[in-house]
């Protein structure tokens, strides 16, 4: 039997968006159809991020927000602010997700939770990608996958959740029961970095719970993270090391079994639990025009990075004759 969504904590980690914020929170309140808490962690802003935030907010607070909950921290980046936000939270279900993130898609938090809320046996959902890792080859500089599936690869149906030992973030969504018993992210992985991968982990070697990709239509380009800023406490090359060598020490007996539970399971769109009203003739047609705006996004993202590329050997080409002719 689905359990009813009711009420969800929704949270936000943010650090220095004053250009995109706005963009960011109007995206949550305008597509969020079930009453929430929006729960906002400052990390280590010094821009005007807060200010024009709260200002927004005041003037757009949607009638389905219950609590505006607001914290700072001291840069401390997004494993440990998303564990302040989570603590904070207080309902069934919680979802998470990152500041450089516009979510596009009406009714997003209900499609997301409602594996969570139908199977017992699934502890969380991801929007992002849904992977196994490569047993062999999962090791530093940079971990390898297996039976990857996400939207940007263009291989991940709607109705279908994809079962993985890793559904990456974000947004994330949680049993808050259970994400309670785990204690929250592992702030030994802090500033970030296979932190979901550590806990969804723990969620299957603790209690049996699965987690996978339910994906959802948002928006993030890449010059909207902050992930390599100057300004943050993040080192994403040299945390993505070492966090590689902890998940094997942490889960060893999960890597020398090679185990994995991978499963492509239904979960028919006219299943959801919508409210009473809503269009989902709408929705459709909205994903189609997104599908076509996605596509034409990635290829052309594709084809600045081949150039990027080629003017970069170019350069290292032109260098190598300059030494030639001296």
């Amino acid at each position: 039997m689905v359990k009813p969504l009711e009420r969800i904590d929704i949270v936000i980690s943010i650090f220095n968006q004053e250009k995109i914020i706005e963009r960011i929170l109007a995206g949550v309140c305008r597509n969020t159809l079930t009453p929430f808490n929006l729960i906002l962690v400052f990390d280590g802003c010094v821009d005007q991020t807060k200010p024009k935030a709260l200002a927004w907010l005041e003037k757009n607070r949607p009638s389905s927000m219950l609590e505006l909950v607001t914290t700072d921290a001291p840069n401390v980046y997004e494993t440990k602010a998303t564990n302040i936000g989570l603590r904070l939270g207080k309902e069934d279900y919680i979802i998470t997700m990152q500041d450089d993130m516009e979510i596009q898609e009406p009714g997003w938090e209900v499609r997301m939770t409602y594996p969570i809320r139908k199977f017992d046996d699934v502890f969380s959902t991801g929007a992002y990608i849904g992977h196994d890792p490569d047993f062999e080859y999962f090791r530093p500089p940079v971990e390898q996958y297996r039976n990857a599936r996400g939207r940007k690869y263009f291989n991940a149906r709607r109705g279908v959740l994809y079962i993985r030992d890793i559904a990456m973030r974000s947004p994330v969504a949680f049993r808050a029961d259970y994400l309670r018993k785990l204690n929250y992210l592992n702030e030994a992985y802090a500033p970030s970095t296979l932190d979901e991968a550590d806990i969804q982990m723990r969620a299957w070697e603790q209690f049996g719970l699965r987690s996978g990709l339910y994906w959802i239509d948002y928006l993030s380009k890449p010059s909207w993270s902050k992930s390599k800023s100057k300004d943050s406490t993040m080192n994403e090359s040299g945390n993505r090391v070492r966090n590689i060598d902890r998940i094997r020490a942490d889960h060893a007996g999960h890597f020398e079994r090679k185990e994995s539970h991978s499963e492509d399971r239904i979960v028919p769109e006219s299943e959801i639990d919508y409210p009473k009203g809503f269009n989902r003739s709408a929705l459709r047609r909205h994903l189609i025009v997104s599908n076509i705006v996605f596509t034409l996004r990635w290829s052309d993202e594709r084809m600045r990075r081949v150039m990027r590329r080629q003017a970069q050997r170019g350069r290292s080409l032109l260098r190598f004759v300059r030494v030639l002719k001296r």
